[in-house]
């Protein structure tokens, strides 16, 4: 008859091979995520009393904002902090800080990268157009300046009508103060493209529309 004791002794080492595996992988998670880990963490606490804790991605980008400044250890631990900010989620405000902090520093080849993504994720930044088309022209790239402009300029126009307001008594004035809010934005937005296409058109000695 065998021995139960030393037939059960392979499983064993089969389940321990498997505890060891499992303890290796949990510990490089929280060796990894240990950021989020303590941030949710945090968290708990508010979330059991029913309210929500700013995102860790919110988090990262106000630390970034109060580390900026001359210095440029200063500016490095916030460019990090952006960094760490947009690797959990690639918000605007942080892509934009992000391109800010290159643009200050004259690292415009950096500051390109940034404000064009800034753009992808939201193209309603008409100060990411402005910029982004300043370095074009800094550089002597008028075709990409004016194209810069022209596609921020086509955008508003394009959805300038969008945002007006609903006339209507069951609509709450304050959505209709909001949208009409909107809607002045993207009308003087487009306004003022309109305006910087034209002189950097005629500073390229190009036409004007």
């Amino acid at each position: 008859m065998p021995d139960p004791i030393e037939s059960n002794r392979p499983v064993g080492r089969v389940l321990l091979l498997v505890n060891v595996v499992l303890y290796l992988v949990l510990g490089s998670i929280i060796v990894v995520k240990r950021v989020e880990l303590r941030w949710a963490v945090g968290a708990l606490p508010t979330y059991v009393n029913r309210t929500i804790a700013a995102p860790l991605e919110r988090k990262l980008y106000r630390q970034a904002r109060a580390a900026m400044g001359d210095a440029d250890w200063q500016t490095e631990a916030a460019r990090k902090l952006l960094d760490r900010s947009l690797a959990i989620d690639p918000h605007n405000d942080a892509a934009f800080l992000l391109a800010d902090s290159y643009f200050d520093r004259g690292e415009f080849d950096e500051a390109v990268v940034q404000y064009e993504s800034c753009l992808e994720f939201d193209p309603t930044v008409v100060e990411a157009y402005l910029k982004l088309s300043a370095i074009h022209e800094r550089k002597g790239r008028f075709d990409d300046a004016l194209r810069v402009l022209r596609a921020g300029a086509d955008f508003f126009a394009d959805n300038v009508d969008l945002q007006l307001p609903v006339l209507d008594a069951e609509v709450e004035t304050r959505f209709n103060v909001k949208a009409a809010g909107v809607h002045d934005y993207y009308r003087l937005a487009g306004r003022l493209l309109e305006r910087e296409f034209a002189r950097v058109s005629a500073k390229a000695g190009g036409p004007s529309s």
